[in-house]
C-alpha cells in the first residue's frame, strides 16, 4: 500500500481510523500524565530523603571496613532497608 493509498478508502474507515488514532492518543496522554505524576511523587520522595542518605554515606566513608569484614556496613544498610 502506497502512503497515500488510506485516503481511498472509505469514509467509515477513515472515521474508524480517525477515532482509533484519537482514543490511542488520548490513553497515552492520559498514561503519559500518569507517568509524570508518578515520577514527580518518586522526585519528592527521593528528595525528602536526601540528606539523611548523604549522611550515612558521608558516616560510611569516614569508617571504612575491610573487603568482606563489613559487619558495621551490613548493619546500617539492613537498618535502612
Amino acid at each position: 500500500m502506497t502512503s497515500t493509498a488510506w485516503l481511498r478508502r472509505p469514509a467509515s474507515t477513515l472515521a474508524i481510523v480517525a477515532g482509533l488514532t484519537l482514543a490511542s492518543s488520548a490513553s497515552a496522554l492520559a498514561q503519559a500524565t500518569h507517568a509524570e505524576e508518578l515520577l514527580a511523587a518518586f522526585t519528592a520522595r527521593v528528595e525528602s530523603r536526601r540528606s539523611q542518605w548523604i549522611d550515612v554515606r558521608r558516616d560510611l566513608h569516614r569508617h571504612p571496613e575491610l573487603s568482606g569484614q563489613e559487619a558495621r556496613t551490613a548493619g546500617i544498610v539492613a537498618d535502612h532497608l
